[in-house]
């Protein structure tokens, strides 16, 4: 059994690629990255990069910003294909990033005969789109968003798959809310660098604060403002929030008024990303839509307690009052709470740290998270 794998990006395979390779499972791997920047030890010809497409959304990201992103980028991801097209080789199993930029390949792969399946990273397009408009509509916004044409083709490409890779239940059952027969789902939770992202010494009793810290791209999905709106309930100085991430124009207006509770931080390079979750006290991720955020699965592994929305996938690795703490979204109240009461009984930070190094090191690490994916592929083989 061969399988290759194709993902327009980069995204966490390389986490675990060489590790495929290694036990003699991998075929090719298609990706794009920047120019000489592979980082694999696989053979030559068996890690294909097909860069262009990168340098095309840099140089659009920089000169356009999000200017006819719904026309061009689905052009750049057509670009990609044909560079993944050139180097093709059939192979029994493909294994794809489901994101709506590889119909092509899919398409190809099953008239030779191959047995697709698509890793779907968010939930259903239109499951998703029902909560933003919800949310734009509660806080006063203009509706932003749609179905573009690049949701539009992941719709199209998820009907293609033999088979699902889901990384929690939350986004199992919105493909199956949208018609996916649940048979061909398959669950597997993401996992953490445990050799990246680990405990840099004993966790210290937080004294004069508290303080929180939030990871990822500041925006109505992520929930950032219910966490602020949370601590600001609070009425205390006790508590200080560190948001890391780029800020979405869309909520900026709407951050003005706490701006006083939080530190901003655009950007940190992942090499950096472990000092912050080791300096900081607690990881609070109020998401109201996610697959399962890999931010957690890192914070988990730094052994930072966890309080964060059954809805970013957080149920998946974490056990609610043992390795850390899980609400509803959209509930600036039930998050008071939860943060209020670790701060009244801070030795639940040092039980919840302690559960969380363990829970990592024992079954969200890559290295587990490849032998679930291996089961996947010989089952999905073996039906064939």
């Amino acid at each position: 059994m061969k399988v290759s794998i194709a993902v327009c990006g980069r995204f966490h395979f390389h986490n675990y690629i060489e590790k495929l390779d290694r036990a003699g499972i991998l075929d090719t791997f298609y990706y794009s990255h920047r120019i000489n920047n592979s980082a694999f030890s696989l053979s030559r010809g068996r890690a294909v990069n097909i860069w262009p497409k990168e340098y095309a959304v840099r140089a659009h990201a920089k000169f356009l910003k999000n200017r006819f992103s719904d026309l061009l980028y689905p052009a750049y991801h057509d670009l990609w294909q044909l560079g993944a097209r050139s180097k093709w080789r059939p192979v029994q199993l493909l294994h794809v990033m489901a994101h709506g930029t590889s119909r092509q390949l899919v398409q190809k792969a099953k008239r030779e005969g191959s047995i697709a399946i698509g890793e779907v990273v968010n939930t259903h397009p239109i499951y998703r789109e029902r909560i933003l408009a919800t949310e734009e509509a509660n806080r006063g916004l203009p509706r932003s968003k749609t179905i573009n044409r690049q949701q539009q083709r992941l719709i199209e490409e998820l009907a293609m798959y033999d088979y699902l890779l889901a990384p929690s239940s939350i986004v199992r059952d919105s493909l199956i809310q949208q018609g996916t027969p649940s048979d061909i789902i398959h669950v597997i939770p993401y996992a953490a660098n445990v050799k990246r992202f680990y405990p840099l010494g004993q966790r210290q009793k937080p004294k004069d604060r508290l303080n929180i810290l939030c990871v990822g791209q500041i925006n109505l999905r992520k929930g950032q403002l219910y966490l602020l709106e949370a601590v600001k309930k609070l009425n205390s100085n006790f508590f200080h929030v560190t948001l890391i991430g780029k800020v979405d124009p869309q909520i900026e207006s709407l951050l003005a008024p706490y701006r006083h509770l939080f530190t901003h931080i655009p950007r940190v390079d992942n090499a950096e990303l472990n000092k912050h979750y080791n300096s900081a006290d607690l990881f609070v991720l109020p998401s109201l839509e996610e697959g399962l955020a890999v931010v957690l699965c890192e914070a988990l592994a730094a052994g930072l307690p966890i309080i964060a929305t059954h809805e970013s996938g957080a149920s998946e690795i974490i056990e609610h009052g043992r390795s850390g703490t899980i609400i509803h979204a959209g509930s600036a109240a039930e998050l008071a709470n939860s943060i209020n009461e670790i701060a009244s009984f801070p030795e639940k930070l040092e039980r919840f740290s302690v559960e969380a190094i363990s829970a990592a090191a024992r079954t969200h690490n890559w290295d587990q998270y490849v032998d679930k994916l291996v089961e996947v592929y010989a089952d999905a083989y073996t039906r064939k």
